[in-house]
């Protein structure tokens, strides 16, 4: 008896472990720009250009060099003088060496490392567009899926109300009432019914596992997704209008190209000036004739001063990289403006495309009603034989689409703020 009291509580635990994982939108976006593959691997794209400019950066840093020679003479170096040849020295010689450079100006190292800076900012740009472009892509699916669900109702509800068309002919037909005919109209529609459920179940499964690879959830493991399609069309179709500044991340990036051109040429031009370095040096000297006492004695060298260098010709490869430079600044400009004109056009497409799918969705939402109130009216006339089947035929068909394209249009408006806010570079804060 003590062991039945707890059946209960065992079930519901049993019941409520082998739940199927629910997720929101916001839960699945959280989920999809931490793990989404292209994301993950932005980032390290990030990582990697960091390290491009520290190293870069390393090229404007001291250089320190050691050294160590050891030489043996088995016969003394040789050295003339007006007394003849004379040959001096030790026999072993020791001679560790402490060197240090540090660029002064260095026209080439100066350009790789404000070109590596740069780029690091590009690939911070590049991380913002990848977490707009998950978002959205996410999102759209995420209704995409929701949409689905919504198409499988509308389709339900047609075959419910086809098999009772379908059941009540046949009792008619059975008395005399209607022809052969009118019961197979009904039938066509209904196996079309049939036919397009079975296609939208198959989908729906697909559905779930194109969402699960986008957030890099794990494949095997049931998860459901929360919402509506009405709910959340309802949450924003009033919103989704706003005029808002635009910062298109393209643009962003475009304009970071332009300043990468424009002082890629710059430096470019300044390597026709010389490469100055700062040199010091400190150097031990070792002289012995006795290798035992070699280090017993040494005679310490050091010095400080300017290096410079200057190609003064090397064919016209500098005139030529100068020039080529110049024209990718060009280049990178005129891509700059064609992505503000192409942004600024885009915008008023897609708030366009918002505000027709708003209209659309306000205009077939009135007509499921009018279609559901016309079936049912037709229906009832039917049934007392004031109306034809080809009459309940037409009234199905209509309100089947305008259920179809009710949810379709509010589909199209989720779509077209999504993309909109993608355009502008809204995010959520929680993201």
């Amino acid at each position: 008896m003590r062991t039945n009291r707890y059946l209960p509580i065992l079930f519901l635990f049993a019941v409520l472990f082998s739940q199927d994982k629910t997720l929101s939108l916001q839960e699945l976006l959280v989920e999809a720009v931490k793990n989404n593959y292209d994301a993950k691997s932005q980032k390290y794209k990030e990582k990697i250009a960091q390290q491009e400019a520290r190293k870069d950066l390393g090229n404007l840093l001291p250089t320190v060099q050691g050294a160590v020679d050891y030489n043996y003479f088995h016969d003394l170096p040789v050295f003339a003088s007006d007394n003849g040849v004379i040959r001096s020295g030790t026999k072993h010689r020791l001679m560790p060496e402490l060197s240090l450079e540090q660029p002064i100006f260095d026209a080439t190292a100066f350009q790789n490392y404000s070109r590596s800076s740069l780029l690091q900012k590009v690939e911070k740009l590049q991380t913002a567009k990848t977490k707009l472009e998950v978002i959205s892509e996410v999102k759209i699916a995420y209704f995409q899926y929701l949409l689905l669900l919504e198409r499988q109702k509308t389709i339900e509800a047609s075959v419910q109300r086809l098999d009772k068309a379908v059941l009540d002919m046949n009792l008619k037909l059975e008395n005399g009432l209607v022809q052969r005919l009118d019961v197979d109209r009904i039938q066509v529609l209904l196996n079309d019914a049939n036919l397009e459920l079975a296609k939208i179940k198959r989908q729906i499964p697909y559905q779930v596992l194109w969402l699960k690879y986008l957030a890099n959830l794990d494949m095997q493991e049931p998860v459901g997704f929360s919402g509506s399609l009405q709910e959340f069309f309802d949450m924003h179709k009033n919103t989704v209008v706003e005029e808002q500044p635009a910062e298109n991340v393209d643009v962003l990036l475009a304009a970071q190209q332009s300043k990468i051109a424009k002082t890629q040429a710059k430096w470019q031009g300044a390597k026709y000036l010389p490469t100055i370095n700062l040199v010091a040096g400190y150097q031990f000297n070792f002289l012995n004739n006795n290798f035992s006492n070699l280090t017993s004695k040494y005679y310490p060298t050091s010095f400080v001063g300017v290096s410079a260098k200057i190609v003064l010709f090397k064919s016209l490869n500098k005139t030529w990289a100068l020039k080529s430079a110049v024209l990718q600044a060009k280049l990178a400009d005129n891509i700059l403006e064609k992505t503000k004109t192409e942004t600024d056009v885009l915008l008023v497409k897609q708030r366009m495309e918002l505000l027709n799918s708003l209209e659309e969705s306000n205009t077939q939402s009135a007509n499921v009603a009018l279609a559901d109130l016309n079936f049912q009216n037709i229906y009832h006339q039917y049934n007392n034989g004031l109306r034809s089947s080809l009459d309940l035929l037409n009234a199905q068909e209509t309100l089947q689409s305008a259920s179809l394209l009710h949810v379709q249009a509010m589909y199209n408006v989720l779509m077209y703020q999504t993309l909109l806010e993608k355009t502008l570079g809204f995010t959520s804060e929680n993201l």
